[in-house]
């Protein structure tokens, strides 16, 4: 197998040698194992693509930091049917309001789904400055 650990190669192996699972259970077991490898580095791969590091996810958003914002409206937008719809999500806001984390884990969710993400800022400039 291209990622199986040998550790769990080799307890695999044993148990199907006393009896415990099937030749089709160790194979199932072991074919799983290569499927979440493979799965782990696709992610891994497309978050550092996307440039979502450091990773953020929505559990760990405080909602009670930024009371304005309603929690169900962006776990909705977590369901990521904007997607489907062609639509581009923005957060716009001043510093330190949890644009950043909100995008990244949105991101996460997208990349987690199989969907190709690229996270990029936006900076404006102060029109008094032109």
């Amino acid at each position: 197998m291209y990622g199986a650990s040998p550790e769990n190669l080799d307890q695999t192996l044993s148990r199907l040698e006393r009896g415990d699972i099937s030749a089709i259970e160790a194979i199932d077991e072991l074919l799983a194992e290569e499927l979440s490898l493979r799965e782990g580095r696709r992610i891994g791969v497309a978050l550092r693509t996307a440039r979502l590091t450091p990773i953020k996810t929505l559990e760990s958003f405080d909602f009670s930091f930024q009371p304005s914002l309603e929690r169900n409206r962006i776990m909705a937008i977590a369901q990521l049917e904007f997607i489907g719809r062609a639509e581009v999500l923005h957060f716009l806001g001043p510093p330190g309001t949890g644009k950043s984390h909100l995008a990244t884990a949105i991101g996460v969710a997208a990349v987690k789904a199989g969907r190709s993400v690229c996270r990029c800022t936006l900076a404006v400039r102060d029109a008094r400055s032109i």
